[in-house]
This record gives structure tokens, C-alpha cells and sequence, in this order.
């Protein structure tokens, strides 16, 4: 799997500055105080079938997390909360690039707006068909789900006409690291929704994972989404697993990593994506 495709599948899961009804607002798990201890998240994304399309390791060194995605080799996410920025690596160019908070976050402003504008359109148009794709629509943007527990509180039901989710997790009483965790994976994958603007909204993810994080303080382990659109569901399953040290080997690759940041060039986020630039 490509960079592209990594990103498109990644942009489904984009999170947490959500309110529960409309566009990204303030995120509801602040930075944490503290860098945590190191660790790592093991992250994985499967569909039908239990062998992953994609897996990725985000390692966190001194509060910073870093991410390796298995099929994007070349290329590092650098996160820094402390810093408000993201930033992207390209090990075989040795160029850099980043982007702010408020930049990721007023795109999703922009995603949430465009949708909003052709929903408005096909209620307008008064047909059935503009109606169901509206209705559809509306729920992916503001699902508005129906919430039900089990397992102590540990399991999450999530549903609404065109979304079913099913969330597990484990409670996490290491604030700093559930913060890093929660900051980590809504960087990354709101800049994947930065790089894919058309794969399918966030927003049914942000909700989710405001509820799962911010709302029932659970570290996620296992999250699976059944969207039913046009044709047949389209099933999405992310796994989350924690290592709480890092290794020798680990701690070596973030040391060159850091070296590098210092030395790579940096230039325009348009630029840096442009697969075919220096």
C-alpha cells in the first residue's frame, strides 16, 4: 500500500476537536502537563479480512511521537503537541515539511462547510434520490448516534441510519500518556484528511473517538465502523495496542530521526506532496 492509499484509508479516522453537533471546535482531551514515559502504539487497519491492510507504529520519545507507517517507509510524522505542529519527514528526499493545528483544524472546518453546502443542494432538488443522499450525508457529518455500553462501560455501541460502530477499551489511568495517545492520533490522522479532502468524512470517527477518549477517559483497543452507502457496506476495523518502553534499537531510530530534522530541508507543504518534486 502507497502513501496515497494509507492516507485515504487513514483519513476515515480523523478526531477529537469535534463538538457533538457541527465543526471542529476545541479539542476535548487538553495536552497533557507532563511528557509522559516513552512508549509505543501499535496501530493497525484491517477490512473484511483479519490480516491487516496497513499497519503503523507511533513511538513516543521525550513527548514526542513519531510515526512509521510499514507501507510509506520513506517518510516520518513527526508530532510535537508542546509545539502545535505537525510535521512530515521524507527520509529518501531529506526535505521537511509541517503544518499548525489551526491550519488542520480550519480544514476540517472547510471539509464540514462543503458538505453541509451540498446537502443544503440535494434537499433542495426535492427528488427521492436527493433526499436518501442527503439524509446519508447528514449522517456522516453529524451522525447524532444512539450510544449503548457493555462490558463495565469497556465496550461502546454507536449507531445512527448509515453508521454502526463498535468500540472497545481500557480504561487509562496514566493521564499524560491517554493525552499523547488522544493528540498523537488526531494529528496524524487529520492531516491525512489535510491529504485526502475526498475520501469519506471524518466526522463519524471525530464523534466516536470524542465519545471513547474524552468522554469515557478509555484508551482505545479495537474500533470497527460499518458504513452503509451506495452499494455494499463498507467495514473499516482499527486495532490500537500499547508497549509501555521502548527498545535500544527504538530509542537509536528516534536519536537519527532528531538528527536528521536538523539537517533536512524544508519547504512548502504543496510542494513536499508533489511526489515527482526533489
Amino acid at each position: 500500500m502507497g502513501r496515497r492509499c494509507w492516507c485515504a484509508a487513514a483519513a476515515v479516522l480523523a478526531f477529537l476537536p469535534l463538538a457533538a453537533d457541527g465543526p471542529p471546535k476545541a479539542a476535548p482531551v487538553p495536552p497533557a502537563p507532563a511528557p509522559p514515559a516513552d512508549f509505543k502504539l501499535k496501530i493497525a487497519l484491517h477490512g473484511v479480512r483479519k490480516t491487516p491492510i496497513a499497519t503503523a507504529q507511533m513511538v513516543v520519545r521525550r513527548g514526542v511521537a513519531y510515526q512509521f507507517v510499514s507501507e510509506i517507509r520513506e517518510e516520518v510524522l513527526v508530532i510535537d503537541p508542546a509545539s502545535a505542529r505537525v510535521g512530515l519527514l521524507d527520509l529518501k528526499r531529506k526535505i521537511q515539511t509541517g503544518l499548525s493545528s489551526k491550519q488542520l483544524d480550519a480544514h476540517l472546518s472547510a471539509l464540514f462547510g462543503k458538505a453541509s453546502a451540498e446537502i443544503a443542494r440535494n434537499e433542495a432538488a426535492g427528488t427521492r434520490a436527493g433526499r436518501i443522499d442527503a439524509a446519508m450525508s447528514r449522517d456522516l457529518i453529524e451522525p447524532k448516534f444512539k450510544e449503548s455500553a457493555e462490558d463495565g462501560g469497556r465496550k461502546l455501541r454507536l449507531s445512527n441510519a448509515t453508521v454502526e460502530v463498535t468500540a472497545v477499551g481500557e480504561p487509562e489511568p496514566d493521564g499524560p500518556r491517554l493525552a499523547m495517545i488522544a493528540n498523537g492520533l488526531a494529528a496524524g490522522l487529520k492531516l491525512a484528511a489535510y491529504r485526502e479532502p475526498d475520501a469519506l468524512p471524518p466526522f463519524t470517527c471525530l464523534d466516536a473517538l470524542r465519545r471513547v477518549i474524552a468522554v469515557h477517559r478509555l484508551r482505545p483497543t479495537e474500533i470497527d465502523y460499518i458504513y452503509r452507502l451506495h452499494g455494499p457496506p463498507k467495514r473499516l476495523r482499527w486495532t490500537y495496542e500499547i508497549v509501555p518502553a521502548l527498545t535500544d534499537r527504538e530509542v537509536e531510530a528516534v536519536a537519527r530521526i532528531e538528527g536528521l530534522l536538523k539537517t533536512a530541508r524544508d519547504v512548502p507543504f504543496a510542494l513536499y506532496d508533489d511526489e515527482d518534486a526533489p
